[in-house]
C-alpha cells in the first residue's frame, strides 16, 4: 500500500514476519538464512555484535569486527 522511491531499509536476520513498515519511508526486512542465500547476500553489516546463536545459525564469519567503533562486517557462509 505504500510506494516510495526512496526508503531507509533495516535488515534483521531472524524468522519474524518478512516485512514490517516502520514509517512512510522506513521499513524492516526480516531475512532467514535461506532467504539470504536465495538473494545471494554475501555480507552483513551491523552496529551491534550478533549473539553466538545467530553467528552459528547464519554461518557468519567476521571480516571486520571493531568493538570500540561498534562496526561489524560478517560474511554469510
Amino acid at each position: 500500500e505504500v510506494w516510495n522511491r526512496y526508503a531507509h531499509i533495516l535488515i534483521s536476520l531472524d524468522d519474524s514476519e518478512p516485512f514490517e513498515l516502520l514509517g512512510p519511508d522506513y521499513y524492516r526486512l526480516h531475512l532467514t538464512y535461506e532467504n539470504a542465500k536465495l538473494l545471494k547476500i554475501k555480507y552483513y553489516y551491523s552496529y551491534s555484535k550478533p549473539d553466538e546463536q545467530k553467528i552459528a545459525d547464519y554461518k557468519l564469519t567476521c571480516v571486520y569486527c571493531d568493538d570500540v567503533r561498534r562496526q561489524y562486517i560478517y560474511e554469510i557462509g
